[in-house]
Parts: C-alpha cells; structure tokens; sequence
C-alpha cells in the first residue's frame, strides 16, 4: 500500500534482497528452472548465502523463522504515517492468513510517536486529577465556595496567558506543556489557601467583609510576591540546561508563576467580595479545634529543635549525608523503552526484537568517502568493521555491523562481477535497492558519505551503554587517524558516532549533568530574591536550606 511518508522504493525485505542475488546471480547456473526454493536461501550459491548472512537480524532472524520488512520514512513524515503503518500491521494476520500469525511495528519514530501521545495522554490525566484533588483540599479547607471559585478562575486565567505568552514567542507547546496545568495549580493552591485563611481569621474577628478583604490583601500581597518570584526564578534556572525543551519548559512554567501573581492581584478582591457561600459550619468548628492543636504540637517541636539545636543540627547533617550516599549510588536509567509499560504491545515487540534480531539498539558510523569507492578505500572500512567486532564490554558486544563494503565483498564473489570495479558492482545493487543503497552511502553537497550500521542490545545498564560508546568511538578514531586510512579515503577527518542509540544515551547523561548545574543556578537565583525579601543575609539562608535539602 502507497503510506505517505514512507521513501518511493525504500522498502527493504527477504524478497527485495531475493530480487537482488536473482540479479547477480542466475538461478540456472545453481538450480533448475522449476526450483521453488527463493533465491536468498538457495544452497551453494555464494551470493546468496553472503547476503543471508550479512543481513541476518536485520531482514531475518537467524533461523529464518522471522521476517521483517524495513520502511525508510522521510525525515519530515507526519504523524499519520506511523499511524497508517500501525494499522497495516494490525491487519496483516487476518489479510495472509496462515503464512503471517503475529506482525508488529517497531522502530525510533514508533518510539517516540507513542511516547509523545502518551505523555500528551497522561498530561491532560494528571491536569484533571491535579485539580479535583487540591480543589478538595480548598474546600475542606476552608469550606467556602467563593475561594473555590478564586483558584478556578486564577488557574484558568494562568493557563490562557501562559499558553497565549509561549505561542507569541514562537514555542511549541506539545510537549512541554503537558503538566503545565498541574504545576500552576499547585501555586494557585498555595496562594489561595493563604488567602482563605487570612480572610477566615479576620471575618471572625469582626470585620466587615470590605475590611477582611483589605487587610488580607495588604498582609499577603508581598509574601504571595515573593512567592510565586521565588518559583519563578528555580523554574528559570533551567535556561542553563543543555536540552531545549528543558529551557522551554523552564521558562513557560517561570511565566505561569507570574501570570499567579497578576491574576492573585486583580481577581481576588472582586471574588472575596462576593455573597458569602459558606458550607459545613459543624466542619469549621472542628478545623479550628483541630488548627489549635495542630498549632499548640508545631511550638513544642520547634521548642524542643531551640532547646536541642546541637541534636537538631547533627540529625539534619546525617539525613544529608544519607541523602548524597544515596544520589551517588542512583544508576542513570538510558533504555528509552523502560518509560513503557513491561506489558505494553511495543515493548513485547521490541523482546522480540532483541532476542530474534541481534537487539534494538540502532546506531551508525559515518565516514567521509572519497567520490569513488575504491578497492583500498572498502578494504579499510571492513579492517575498521573487524575493530568494531572484536570490541566486548563486559561480555556485551555490536551484534551487526554491516556496510556497502560488506555487500561489495559478497558481490564479488559472483563470477560475472569478480573482475569488474566496485563501482560497477554498486551500481548494480544502487539499481536493486536504490534507498537502502543512498542510506549506506550519501552523497551530500561538497562530501560523500559512508555509513555503517550497527546493532546492539538496547537493554544494557547505562554504565554498559556508555562504555560500548566510548569503545566504539575510540576504535573509529584510532582507524580514521592511520595513514592507511587518509591514503584510501583521501581525508584526515575522523569518523562520527551517531543514531539514535547514542543521541539517547547522551540526552539521558545531559539531562543528569545539567541537574546539577540548574540547582546550583536556582539556589543561588533564589537565595538573592530571599535576601531582597528578607533584608537579612541570616534568615535568607536559613529560608534556603530547607528548601535546597
């Protein structure tokens, strides 16, 4: 079926490469006519069986007994392609019957596509279970429908300006929005519920309505400044994140704090000022006897923390450094695949993938190459691929790693092609599989490139996942660097590491490094709006601690 999306002609399966060893080498030479056997698995033909071999875990398992079919997508496909591939996979049993039991779809693009629907899924659960459970809290709490209605229309009116605010400075908000909801209803919460209590303790002193509304206003309006100042700055602390959805988000929830406070400032005189609606008087009695309490506990436990400081100040020292042992010892979690379900439809497919098809880690090397491929330039790309197979970390290794070179060497073995140049070899198979053949071997403007693919395990531990890296790229600079190596490629250069096996790999490391760095930027951003607030260098930091720890 013609997907949108999917490259013309950049299907690769069993049968493309049957066509392929069809083309180099003719059956009657092997077998006769009437032989139903396909061509790639014809016994004693050279060809074929290179070419089973070479792309054994990527067309085929090993066995035979699983077959896949690679669709090379454009880089700019919609969202709808991997749909329509999902829905072609769902109905190839019942379309083949027998010959197909179970098919699935799996790949980086399904990965991410699903994991962007489901974070866009969650995102908008989490926004409505955030505010039906702190709108409980508000209405136990203070038991009075008007302040149920201020933190409605200050979240409503947080989100609007947040969203109108990132969408005119040209931010994308599908995924650095999901839990914008959430986190802004959490500081209205806050601001709300202070509101509430100051403006319940002043009505039952005696004052007028107009005269509560007042002086909480004026009590609260610089603590609820400083407040949502401080959220604002820890959230703008992540601008000095490598990751930009990171600096996105930091800055769209800095702005939502903000746009709190505005709201704070002109919609609650209005609404405090409205009828009252009170409900549960029986209720309200019993939180005021249950706030004496709660009050008379809090002094004794800071009495006892004065009286006791030395105790105070040894416990909280050992809970810090039980808390840095046990941040020392967190293992980075790298398989893109654990933010799944164990039980979920891709991460089934993808065991599949990892124990019939040598792994669903998909990375490449790419090489500059000169503008025609020569005997002794292919020669170095297999000695560099040898490298790249003897390399073990801790029992782990490349399960496939394979390139245009490899393909070349097969075709070789032809009688018909053994005396002929690689570049006429190629072009046989560039004329076989034209979109697999520009993916090994791209020729952009000014340079021409050779890529090779490697396979790995994807569910490694990070320390594995990251020392496989790192052998990988030592063993290709050690190559690229050799005169051998600058004599047949013409060029110096040294050889990229790259895919999506690494990019994520790194983003994950990133994410962890740049941790670090935004809490110290926050500490500091907040500590200074502290001593503004405060006045005193004494009670900033002792305002900070806590909040650090």
């Amino acid at each position: 079926a013609d997907v949108v999306g999917v490259q013309p002609q950049g299907i690769l399966s069993p049968a493309v490469l049957s066509d392929a060893v069809m083309k180099l080498s003719p059956p009657n030479l092997f077998s006769g006519e009437d032989d139903p056997t396909p061509p790639l698995v014809r016994p004693g033909d050279p060809i074929a069986v290179g070419f089973d071999a070479l792309f054994a875990g990527y067309t085929h398992s090993a066995d035979h007994g699983l077959a896949a079919v690679v669709a090379m997508l454009d880089p700019d496909h919609p969202p709808e392609t991997i749909e329509r591939l999902q829905q072609l996979a769902v109905t190839l049993p019942a379309e083949f019957g027998p010959q197909i039991s179970d098919a699935s779809l799996v790949g980086e693009p399904v990965l991410v596509h699903d994991g962007f629907q489901l974070i866009e899924r969650d995102g908008a659960k989490l926004a409505v279970t955030t505010v039906v459970l702190l709108s409980i809290v508000v209405l136990v709490s203070l038991v009075d429908l008007r302040l149920m209605l201020l933190m409605g229309v200050i979240i409503f009116w947080s989100i609007t300006l947040t969203r109108a605010s990132m969408v005119w400075v040209g931010i994308q908000l599908s995924l650095v929005s999901t839990i914008l909801t959430a986190i802004v209803t959490v500081i209205a919460v806050t601001a709300v519920l202070h509101l509430g209590v100051r403006f319940r303790t002043s009505r039952a002193r005696g004052y007028s309505r107009r005269e509560a509304t007042e002086r909480t206003i004026a009590r609260l309006i610089m603590p609820i400044l400083w407040t949502c100042a401080t959220d604002a700055a820890g959230f703008a602390a992540l601008h000095a994140s490598r990751i930009v959805p990171v600096r996105q988000f930091g800055l769209m929830i800095a702005v939502a704090a903000i746009c709190v406070l505005v709201a704070v400032a002109l919609l609650s005189p209005a609404i405090m000022m409205l009828p009252a609606l009170k409900i549960g008087a029986g209720l309200h009695r019993w939180q005021r006897r249950l706030a004496q309490q709660l009050r008379r506990q809090c002094l004794h436990l800071a009495r006892v923390c004065v009286e006791r400081r030395r105790l105070s100040v040894a416990a909280g020292l050992m809970l810090i450094a039980i808390a840095a042992v046990g941040t020392l010892s967190v293992e980075t979690e790298t398989s893109f695949l654990n933010n799944f379900r164990s039980n979920s439809t891709i991460v089934r497919a993808y065991d599949d993938v990892e124990q019939n098809f040598g792994g669903a880690g998909v990375w490449d090397v790419v090489l500059d190459a000169p503008e025609t491929l020569s005997d002794s330039y292919l020669d170095q790309v297999r000695q560099l691929e040898s490298s790249l197979r003897e390399i073990e970390v801790e029992g782990q290794r490349l399960t496939k790693v394979l390139s245009i070179a490899d393909a070349d060497q097969i075709a070789s073995g032809s009688t018909l092609l053994r005396f002929v140049t690689p570049s006429i070899r190629l072009s046989g198979m560039q004329l076989t599989m034209p979109v697999f053949f520009s993916a090994l071997v791209t020729a952009p403007p000014g340079e021409r490139q050779l890529r090779i693919m490697l396979r790995s395990k994807e569910q490694l531990d990070a320390a594995q996942k990251m020392q496989l890296i790192a052998e990988v790229e030592r063993a290709v600079r050690r190559h690229t660097s050799s005169d051998a190596w600058a004599a047949a490629a013409g060029t110096s250069a040294p050889g990229r590491v790259t895919g999506y096996y690494v990019m994520m790999a790194r983003l994950v490391s990133n994410l962890v490094g740049d941790q670090w760095r935004c809490f110290l930027v926050s500490g500091c951003l907040v500590w200074v709006l502290l001593l503004f607030a405060t006045g005193s260098m004494r009670l900033a930091t002792a305002a900070l601690i806590p909040n650090l720890l």
